[in-house]
């Protein structure tokens, strides 16, 4: 302990006493429960039911450890649920806004890649992510936004939009995958192809369909 001379005389921790102790415990704590998400998701990708074991061998730490931090394989995959959750929303915020006077083609493909990118987060979760209903919502939203033009405001446009936003949730995107492999590239090509179809009536006057629509996605 420092004695300060008129002061109070508190205990001052010095470097890697009990303070830097503490730190390094929580760091090697979140990294550990870091670590225990991850393995649980690649688990689930790889199509393995996780358990403790499974999930402290891949994670790199002792079965005592997961059950520490998550109480047990429910509360873990559980875990790892939401954290996939929250990166897929990160990356549909971070997602540039999609300038609705660009072409057709442009916002198609960018649409397609966006939900590419989600679905390859969420996809491991095989279907355990249901019940949140905020993802959803945000993805019709970008929909509507990217194509405003094409969806004017007739009631009969409100068909198309359900269309259009059905076209492009994540489980058209899982569908896909199962048809095509998991081949992403033919993936984003179906769909490419699907929604330039639907809105092959709504295409503005002299914007033909671009070569490399279906190529090179």
């Amino acid at each position: 302990m420092k004695v300060v001379p008129g002061a109070q005389n508190d205990v001052v921790a010095e470097p890697g006493g009990v303070s830097g102790g503490t730190d390094g415990r929580t760091k090697r704590r979140n990294r550990n429960m870091d670590a225990v998400r991850e393995a649980t998701v690649g688990l689930l990708r790889d199509g393995t039911e996780p358990t403790l074991a499974l999930i402290a061998d891949r994670a790199g730490v002792a079965v005592r450890s997961v059950y520490h931090y998550f109480g047990g394989v429910d509360d873990a995959v559980l875990a790892a649920v939401v954290e996939q959750r929250r990166r897929a929303n990160v990356v549909l915020e971070n997602e540039p806004d999609i300038d609705p006077s660009t072409s057709l083609d442009e916002r198609i493909a960018l649409l397609v890649a966006s939900r590419v990118r989600i679905d390859c987060l969420l996809e491991p979760l095989d279907g355990r992510s249901r019940g949140d209903d905020t993802l959803p919502a945000m993805l019709d939203s970008h929909v509507r936004a990217a194509f405003a033009f094409e969806l004017g405001a007739a009631p009969s446009d409100e068909q198309l939009a359900g269309v259009l936003c059905g076209l492009l949730r994540l489980g058209t995107v899982r569908s896909m995958r199962q048809v095509h492999d998991d081949d992403d590239e033919q993936v984003a090509m179906a769909m490419t192809r699907t929604i330039t179809a639907v809105l092959a009536d709504r295409r503005p006057p002299g914007q033909n369909v671009s070569p490399e629509t279906f190529t090179g996605i």
